[in-house]
């Protein structure tokens, strides 16, 4: 489970698989990884990375599996507004991709 500063997101959000070139600073290391030599430092098979998951805002990472919030967007002990996120297995038939901007709409 991560928690992110809901404040610190600027607009909609996107689930969607990694990109090569995607790079991000993951919250507690300095400065910014590419997500594939974090797939090599933590031994992620060829085959699992085919569909990992990247939560985006706009252009910036907001979060990866295994590897969690960016730094910026990581909630701190005065965060007043979290958000959760949880990763959940669910049925290969329910596998659309959602968006959902800070209003609260769907599409």
């Amino acid at each position: 489970m991560a928690r992110v500063n809901w404040r610190q997101v600027a607009g909609p959000l996107e689930l969607r698989n990694w990109r090569p070139g995607d790079q991000y600073q993951p919250q507690g290391t300095s400065g910014t990884k590419k997500i594939k030599t974090l797939f090599q430092k933590f031994r992620v098979p060829l085959w699992e990375r085919r569909h990992w998951p990247v939560l985006t805002s706009g252009p910036s990472i907001v979060w990866a599996r295994r590897f969690g919030p960016a730094s910026v967007f990581a909630a701190g002990p005065d965060s007043r507004e979290v958000l959760t996120i949880r990763e959940m297995r669910i049925a290969p038939e329910q596998t659309d991709v959602y968006r959902s901007d800070k209003a609260g709409t769907e599409g």
